[in-house]
């Protein structure tokens, strides 16, 4: 008697579990662009008074910015850069160099640098050439980020909890859907738990896009490009326009002794064609006369 009614209590406990979960869950999603929806009074409460005492310092602020430069020459350029990022703890994700085929190259790089770097590390990109384009922008995660701490740590207190039914459960069936919840949970934990890590990693290190296109430089000195190596070069067109000539005469050459087995042929019907004509000429002249 007493081992039923241990199930049955058992039981009890979980369905209320499982309710008590599902309503908190449904009640502490959040949209980052609808704002903050409904959640249960005393978790908005806490939620709310938490962000309210939040001075300016503490909230989360991710710093971005975009930089378009011309600089006289890019792989210098790009050199120094690597060089600079690397001294102030930071690094390149991604870089690209391309020719605009007018002997002008262009590049850009993604910069990720510490956020309390930068400041600095726009001043100095600003310096190494003329400065096109320079676009600086914020993205506040401050309540997401606050709500996402929050979830996880409900969360984990809802499997611990579930580790505590489990040590209960007796029969196979009550193991199973006490480890299925186990295992809901533990997925919600994993998935806001990576979300939080990306947060932490932006708010960390601050994203710069950089853009480089090298200057036209106007020259000093005269210069005759036209001149250079001219015989040689005249040379390998006179020897390239010759090669062309004879290969062309050897293909016509070619296709002419091709092609004589099919004139054979027509030249043996054209000749018969001429005699008979010829002979029905004479016969008219001979009547006539």
């Amino acid at each position: 008697m007493t081992r039923i009614n241990n199930k049955f209590l058992l039981v009890i406990l979980l369905l209320i579990f499982i309710m008590s979960t599902a309503s908190c869950g449904s009640n502490q999603k959040m949209s980052a662009d609808q704002g903050a929806k409904e959640d249960s009074v005393e978790q908005n409460e806490i939620g709310n008074s938490a962000e309210a005492s939040l001075p300016n310092t503490d909230r989360k602020i991710i710093k971005n910015g975009e930089l378009s430069i011309y600089v006289p020459d890019i792989i210098d350029t790009l050199n120094d850069v690597e060089e600079k990022v690397s001294q102030l703890d930071g690094y390149t994700s991604e870089s690209s160099l391309n020719n605009n085929g007018d002997d002008r190259r262009n590049g850009r790089i993604t910069i990720r640098i510490p956020t309390e770097n930068f400041t600095q590390m726009l001043q100095w990109l600003s310096n190494t050439g003329k400065v096109q384009n320079k676009r600086i922008y914020t993205e506040d995660v401050t309540e997401e980020y606050i709500d996402l701490e929050a979830r996880i740590t409900n969360l984990k207190a809802q499997e611990k909890r579930l580790q505590e039914i489990l040590t209960k459960a007796e029969t196979v069936e009550e193991i199973l859907k006490v480890e299925k919840e186990i295992e809901r949970v533990r997925g919600e934990i994993d998935s806001l738990s990576g979300r939080l890590k990306y947060l932490q990693d932006r708010l960390a290190f601050s994203t710069i896009k950089l853009t480089l296109q090298e200057s036209v430089t106007a020259s000093s000195t005269l210069s005759t490009p036209g001149f250079n190596s001219f015989f040689q070069r005249a040379g390998v067109a006179l020897v390239n326009n010759t090669n062309t000539l004879l290969n062309g005469t050897g293909n016509f050459l070619i296709y002419c002794i091709g092609i004589i087995p099919l004139l054979l042929p027509l030249a043996l019907i054209a000749l018969i064609l001429w005699i008979l004509r010829k002979r029905i000429f004479n016969s008219k002249k001979d009547i006539e006369k």
